[in-house]
């Protein structure tokens, strides 16, 4: 009985030191070169889920080639998201790092191959670089790892993150941050007015919310459609960059990749936010985008085209005003000049053959109102002989 007892203790000092030589490798390391320089989500509300994206900087540099791992790790009780690539949430499996050197123009990202493991302690995703730069990533250099699908735990307070990476050398280094979940404004901002400024220009105010620190403007082009952020387009956002408007009144200009269109109806929310999350949006507001509309087009016997607006124009862009001949997709619009509510084209026709006429946006300006332009037009005819 007594050796049975020596052996048992045996086995637990053994172990224990086994646990401790695991704790205080030097290949595993807490290291000040390498820290959590920030962590944002889209929520920290508990309970919602989120894209986390967590600012890391090495002061040394950094092995992400293939094989090398990164593990970002929370608390059991948040919850990972992982689906299908397909699927309409897909969650951690988008999970990617991305960086940026001084002078480069977009952001490079790694991918790999990601995994959860769960414990009774700890939820983790595994990202394994499968196609990662095969040179070191440079010293002081900021990663942005960006883990979608993330599912906060129900109850406030403030939580560990962690990310550890290990490279093909073995060694592991680990960084630690705390996160604090909380809630958000419980109310939607009121009296939400939108007013059309030009066909690429709104203007909006909205009512202050107790608790707001900023707030952020959606629309969409059907009432219960799915809504998108307006936001500044003329530049990229940093990864875990979120456009937040501080104030209760936004000019919105969505021309080009902003996605609004002359002569359309749309619909916006307004939704209130602060360092947790945001609250629910507000009922839409409807507003249609003015336009020059051309209400009546003739081909003269002369060979000319004369478009009649529905108001005084000038030419904007004489390049964006043009006759096709359908056969062959040429252009043959040799002259164009605009009086009053009417624009005349000069084309090249030979009688017989089918043309199409088309005015692009912005071709035509309103005198009247500056920055109210054309919507798309476009008109097919068959050429008469010239008189």
């Amino acid at each position: 009985m007594m050796r049975i007892h020596k052996l048992q203790m045996v086995i637990v000092l053994v172990t224990l030191v086994i646990a401790a030589s695991i704790v205080l490798s030097p290949l595993t390391i807490l290291a000040g070169d390498f820290t959590i320089e920030k962590v944002t989500s889209t929520s920290f509300v508990p309970g919602q889920e989120g894209i986390y994206v967590v600012s890391l900087v090495s002061s040394e540099a950094l092995d992400l080639s293939k094989g090398a791992k990164l593990v970002f790790q929370l608390p059991a009780s948040f919850g990972l998201v992982k689906e299908d690539i397909l699927a309409a949430n897909p969650g951690a499996t988008l999970a990617n790092i991305q960086y940026m050197y001084p002078g480069d123009r977009f952001f490079s990202v790694i991918t790999g191959q990601t995994s959860i493991v769960k414990t009774s302690q700890a939820v983790q995703l595994h990202l394994t670089v499968e196609k990662g730069d095969k040179d070191p990533i440079r010293p002081n250099t900021e990663l942005f790892i960006t883990v979608p699908g993330v599912i906060n735990s129900t109850n406030s307070g403030s939580y560990p993150v962690q990310v550890s990476h290990t490279g093909n050398s073995g060694e592991t280094k680990v960084a630690q941050a705390t996160i604090r979940l909380g809630y958000a404004p419980a109310q939607a901002p009121a009296n939400l007015q939108v007013r059309a400024e030009g066909s690429y220009q709104f203007d909006a105010t909205w009512d202050k919310v107790p608790g707001a620190e900023y707030y952020q403007l959606y629309y969409c082009l059907t009432p219960d459609g799915t809504y998108i952020q307006a936001c500044d387009f003329s530049r990229d956002p940093a990864p875990g960059e979120m456009w937040l408007l501080p104030d209760t009144k936004v000019t919105y200009r969505g021309e080009g990749s902003g996605g609004i269109l002359a002569d359309r109806n749309y619909y916006f929310k307004v939704r209130a936010g602060n360092e947790y999350g945001f609250g629910p949006l507000s009922p839409a507001v409807a507003v249609r985008t003015p336009a020059v509309l051309v209400d009546g087009i003739l081909v003269t016997n002369q060979g000319t085209i004369e478009l009649t607006c529905n108001q005084a124009v000038r030419i904007n862009a004489l390049n964006r005003i043009e006759v096709y001949e359908m056969a062959t997709g040429l252009p043959v619009n040799e002259a164009a000049e605009a009086n009053g509510a009417k624009v005349v084209l000069y084309p090249d026709l030979k009688p017989g053959n089918r043309y199409q006429v088309v005015l692009y946006e912005d071709a035509l300006e309103s005198t009247a109102r500056p920055g109210v332009y054309n919507a798309v037009f476009v008109f097919d005819f068959t050429a008469r002989e010239v008189m």
